[in-house]
């Protein structure tokens, strides 16, 4: 089994020079049932089109109650300044009346759009679904069932867009829909969604499917029971689970006077990372006087981490009143400085071990930059070896931490390029022939340079 942060890329700085796509060793390849040309799932992990393991951190942008223009700017601009690879692409269907910013499929294809240009891997969801258990409600007060968010999926231009972005996009078919694991119809939650996939793959949508947990988004038992069985139920076997954190869920180190909350952090989240089925949290919020988060969001984090997925925060800004669901505390979203960022914000963008600019890697569809001038002090704060090298060479040193790396031919050519991610690290050469080499290891927009041979 592959671990799904067994290849990570950090490029920090300023944007000196384009490169190629990232490659390090052999991509995955993709399994013979899936025939489409974006995201994948294989062995309980996410692949990107060209086959190396995603995971996804990035924030909720809201493109349904805010104001629009705000929102696009954000998208286009200030969430990648954060280094988030993700965003999830807040959207309504028919049911929501009182505003038209993101209801019609030309509007969908506007955001999936910028978040593409921006180097954003897109997750585009319905909100109006929300809280709801019926499979089949007509559109009405911001409402509609499952069957009926699948029509709009299903809408001409929709799949038009679907498809065309298939490469990038996922598509989150509800947000939060379905009943929980206690109630009489907890099994329409399976039945519904069976449904759900099979129209959407028969009408041609090959795209990488997110399906939220039950009970308003947040037990987790409704994943635990029925998403595995939907994974085998999709003949692309192409599905991701998502979880969101809200008052139901608490962490160990809290303790409660009355109703304690019932799904435990440190013990759920490793059980949902288990499953077959990739896993990643999907919302979640900070604490404050009035949230609703009745955990500690670092323990979250950190527990994430070391279960090996992804989450996405609630939100870039989801509202002024309430501090504690966004990361930029400007009302016109933008960041230019940590001085512009919530508690949330100031964590999970800037800390060295779990911010954004820590673990986010960019899909290894987006051109990418290096940046750095040689500096030969470098150089002795490395191993490199063997040299002449065969199939692999290893890298040592202390200063490793996200480090990207280029490979040069005798021609100046780039011929692999990466990221070390461990402090001894190693780079596959099976696919370069033999010939003189330059190997680039970048440190803080400076580089060391080893010149070696491989066999």
């Amino acid at each position: 089994m592959y671990n799904r942060k067994e290849i990570k890329r950090f490029f920090a700085g300023i944007f000196l020079m384009a490169i190629a796509q990232l490659s390090i060793g052999q991509p995955e390849q993709r399994p013979d049932y899936n025939d489409g040309t974006g995201f994948f799932v294989k062995n309980g992990n996410i692949y990107d089109h060209n086959g190396i393991a995603f995971t996804p951190y990035g924030v909720n942008n809201v493109h349904v109650w805010l104001d629009e223009a705000n929102s696009k700017n954000a998208l286009k601009l200030e969430l990648k300044k954060a280094r988030m690879n993700t965003v999830r692409l807040v959207t309504a269907g028919e049911s929501w009346t009182w505003n038209n910013q993101s209801a019609t499929p030309a509007q969908k294809k506007e955001l999936v759009k910028l978040a593409v240009e921006a180097h954003l891997i897109p997750i585009l969801e319905l909100h109006d679904g929300t809280c709801l258990n019926e499979c089949d409600k007509a559109a009405a007060d911001g409402k509609m069932g499952l069957k009926q968010i699948v029509d709009h999926w299903l809408l001409p231009d929709n799949v038009a867009m679907l498809k065309e972005y298939e490469q990038y996009l996922w598509l989150n078919i509800a947000n939060e829909w379905g009943p929980d694991a206690d109630n009489d119809q907890a099994v329409d939650y399976l039945n519904c969604y069976k449904e759900s996939i099979t129209r959407l793959r028969e009408a041609g949508i090959k795209n990488l499917l997110v399906i939220d947990a039950g009970g308003c988004g947040q037990d987790p038992r409704t994943l635990l029971n029925y998403t595995d069985q939907l994974l085998e139920h999709d003949p692309q076997h192409n599905i991701v689970a998502s979880i969101h954190l809200y008052g139901l869920w608490r962490s160990k180190n809290r303790t409660f006077t009355g109703w304690t909350p019932p799904y435990v952090v440190e013990d759920v989240i490793p059980q949902l990372a288990a499953m077959e089925t990739p896993v990643f949290v999907g919302e979640f919020g900070w604490t404050d006087t009035g949230t609703s988060v009745n955990y500690d969001p670092k323990i979250l984090v950190q527990t994430c981490k070391a279960s090996d997925i992804g989450w996405l925060f609630w939100a870039w800004h989801s509202n002024d009143t309430e501090p504690f669901f966004n990361i930029s505390t400007r009302s016109d979203l933008k960041y230019f400085s940590s001085n512009d960022l919530s508690a949330a914000g100031k964590y999970l963008v800037d800390d060295p071990e779990f911010g954004f600019k820590s673990v986010a890697t960019p899909a290894s569809m987006f051109p990418v930059v290096v940046t750095g001038v040689e500096n030969r002090e470098l150089n002795r704060s490395f191993k490199v070896f063997p040299n002449p090298a065969g199939d692999t060479i290893y890298i040592k040193s202390d200063l490793i931490l996200q480090n990207a790396f280029r490979i040069y031919d005798s021609q100046g050519k780039i011929v692999q390029q990466g990221i070390l991610t461990k402090k001894e690290s190693q780079i596959l050469l099976k696919s370069m022939a033999q010939g003189n080499y330059i190997l680039n290891i970048v440190v803080n927009n400076q580089f060391a340079s080893f010149k070696f041979r491989k066999r």
